[in-house]
C-alpha cells in the first residue's frame, strides 16, 4: 500500500510539474505575441509611409493624371469622369487606410490629422478633383471619414 501512496504523491509533482510548463509556455507565447503584433504595426506603418511617398511621385510626375487635371481647364466640361472618380477614389482610399491604422493605435492622432490634411490638400488645390468631391460623385460608402476627411 505505502507504494501507491508514493505513486499518488508522485503523480501530484508530475501534474504541477505539468501546469508549471504549461503557465510558462503561455505566458512565453504571449509575450512573443506582443512583439510580433508591435513589429507588424511598425510593418505597417513602415509600408503606408513607403506607399504614400510612392502615391505622391505618381501622382507629381510629369504629365501624370494628377498634373493634367491641375494644370488643365477648370469649366465646366472639365476632364473625363471616370479618370476623376478614379484619382479621387485612389487618394480617399489610401488616406482612409492612415484612418484605420490610427483606430488600430498604430499611429498616433496627429500622424493621422496630418495624413489627413496632406490628402485634402491633393483635392483641394486641383479644382477637377475638388468639383468632383463637392459633387454627388464623391466616396459616399464611409460617410464617417468623408466628414472626418472633409473637417482636415
Amino acid at each position: 500500500m505505502k507504494g501507491f501512496r508514493e505513486y499518488l504523491a508522485l503523480s501530484d509533482l508530475v501534474q504541477i510539474a505539468i501546469l508549471v510548463v504549461l503557465t510558462v509556455t503561455a505566458i512565453f507565447i504571449y509575450s512573443q505575441a506582443a512583439i510580433l503584433r508591435r513589429n507588424y504595426g511598425f510593418e505597417i506603418i513602415r509600408d503606408l509611409r513607403d506607399d504614400t511617398s510612392a502615391m505622391h511621385r505618381e501622382l507629381f510626375a510629369p504629365n501624370s493624371l494628377y498634373e493634367r487635371l491641375r494644370d488643365g481647364p477648370c469649366d465646366t466640361e472639365g476632364p473625363d469622369p471616370v479618370e476623376i472618380r478614379f484619382l479621387t477614389r485612389s487618394i480617399f482610399d489610401h488616406y482612409r487606410l492612415y484612418q484605420t491604422a490610427a483606430r488600430q493605435s498604430m499611429i498616433t492622432e496627429t500622424e493621422w490629422h496630418e495624413a489627413c490634411r496632406v490628402g485634402r490638400a491633393l483635392i483641394r488645390e486641383n479644382c477637377a478633383l475638388e468639383r468632383f468631391w463637392a459633387s454627388d460623385m464623391a466616396p459616399a460608402d464611409d460617410p464617417e471619414f468623408t466628414e472626418e476627411f472633409n473637417a482636415c
